[in-house]
This record gives structure tokens, sequence and C-alpha cells, in this order.
């Protein structure tokens, strides 16, 4: 996955054309997917993927990066499902920009796990949480809010959890 954000956006014209040339060369023919993270909404990130028609080029969607810019889950979801191909569990604040243990924050997860079912996604989800001082305890409650809401999300979840 490549994260195109901040000083690296695709909202730079002159990075967006390079980019474009240079997934037009490396993308051409068979081999693995590469997945863009993108701080675009939804139909630009869906028109730049679109312009390119490359099969092996999809999408990175990050829950707390889209929380964070106030992106629309609900719009840009629907738009890009099918460019989808992984998501990161992340909680991150809309108003300070603040990554949260999962749960602490305000990026809306039950509206995701409505979303996700809504649109039958699947695929690989990632949490991505920070550490703050102590990993281990992190790591448990970031794991026990995740096993929850998998659990809520779709019951089959209860079977591998």
């Amino acid at each position: 996955s490549i994260p195109f954000m901040d000083q690296i956006s695709l909202k730079n014209d002159e990075l967006k054309k390079e980019m474009s040339d240079f997934f037009d060369k490396i993308l051409a023919g068979n081999g693995p997917k590469v997945l863009i993270e993108c701080d675009l909404e939804g139909a630009l990130i869906k028109n730049f993927i679109e312009s390119l028609d490359l099969n092996r080029l999809g999408i990175l969607y990050d829950t707390g990066n889209a929380n964070a810019l106030n992106l629309d889950p609900i719009k840009d979801f629907v738009l890009l499902s099918k460019y989808i191909h992984e998501i990161h569990i992340k909680d991150r604040s809309s108003i300070t920009g603040n990554t949260n243990r999962l749960g602490m924050g305000d990026t809306p997860f039950n509206l995701y796990k409505d979303i996700i079912n809504k649109n039958d996604w699947k695929g690989p989800l990632v949490m991505e949480t920070p550490t703050f001082t102590n990993f281990f305890e992190e790591a448990a409650q970031n794991t026990n809010f995740l096993k929850n809401w998998l659990k809520e999300a779709w019951y089959k979840w209860e079977l591998y959890l």
C-alpha cells in the first residue's frame, strides 16, 4: 500500500500526473495489487482509479483517517466499495486529528458496521492503533474492542474469535 496524504497528497495535480504515469508503467499486466490510501473524498479517488483503468490498483480505506478528514463514510464507501481491498480499523478524532484507542474517539464504528454489511464488503480488516506508553495494555484493549465490534458486526465472526 502507498499512502498519499499530507505533503504527498493526490490533491497536487503534478503529483497525480506523475503517479498516473508511474502506475501505468508498473501495473500493466499480471502481478500483485497496489493499494492507495488517500486524503481525497471518494468521488476524486474513484475518478483517479477509473482514469487509469488498471485492475491491479485498489484502495486501502482507513476509518480513522476518513473521520479525521471529515469525509462522508456513507457516500464514499458506496462509491468506492468495489475498489476497496483492505480496511484499516483506526480511531482518530474529527476535531483534533489525534489517534485514540479504539472506541475512545469519535470514529463512527457502528456506522461502519452498517455500511460494510449493507455493501456486502469482504476483505481484510487491519487494526491500526497507537501503543502509547504500554504496548501490552493497548494491544489488549484494542483487540477486545475489535472482537466485540466484529461479533456485533458479523455474527459469523463469532466462530473465529
